[in-house]
């Protein structure tokens, strides 16, 4: 019996994991890529009502939204030093351009970051209540809820009941579980309700 020289073909164990660790990328590949797209690959689409379609889909935001959420994006990388090196006037200034583009969560941080005051900002409680009320006009809810609570505590501001429990119960609405508790207790305290009942 003749015997060939096969020692230059891979072994049969290194070759079969090989398949399996190719077809596992490629999976890997397709799975990423459905979950980022907005079209499914899990779906066809011609077996869905134009209603289940357009909830399926992601909005699609205008070039201002994508621009502003692209400089609160940058911010964040600046403020928590994700990947560069770490800057606070650098976050700030992307943030103030974010905010002044209307960006709830870039006015959020802004009031905070004035609240407390920072490296790149000093303690200003006006800019404070004027961006976390820029943010909380908008549906942001943790400004919503800060907002309560720095009416409610007397620290820094004069304690006003009827803003707190504006602020506490627009937040409770949208689900906040600390707002809502907040509500009860201003009710359980007997504090009059400033509110115009539903």
């Amino acid at each position: 019996m003749t015997r060939y020289n096969t020692s230059f073909l891979p072994e049969k164990k290194s070759s079969s994991k090989k398949l399996i660790v190719i077809g596992l990328c490629a999976f890997l590949l397709l799975f990423i890529t459905a979950c980022t797209s907005n079209d499914t690959l899990l779906m066809d689409e011609g077996s869905l009502s134009p209603e289940q379609i357009k909830s399926y889909k992601q909005p699609e935001l205008s070039a201002k939204e994508k621009a502003a959420q692209k400089q609160y994006e940058l911010a964040m990388k600046y403020f928590d030093g994700q990947g560069i090196e770490k800057d606070e006037i650098l976050a700030t200034q992307w943030f103030k351009k974010a905010a002044k583009q209307d960006h709830p969560t870039a006015q959020a941080m802004l009031g905070m970051m004035y609240y407390v005051g920072t490296t790149a900002v000093k303690k200003d409680h006006s800019q404070s209540i004027n961006w976390l009320k820029k943010a909380a006009n908008q549906g942001q809810v943790d400004s919503q809820f800060m907002l309560g609570t720095l009416y409610l505590s007397g620290k820094d501001f004069a304690i006003d009941t009827q803003q707190a429990e504006k602020w506490f119960q627009k937040a409770a609405e949208q689900g906040h579980a600390l707002a809502q508790r907040k509500l009860d207790k201003i009710k359980k305290e007997n504090v009059p309700s400033t509110l115009p009942s539903s």
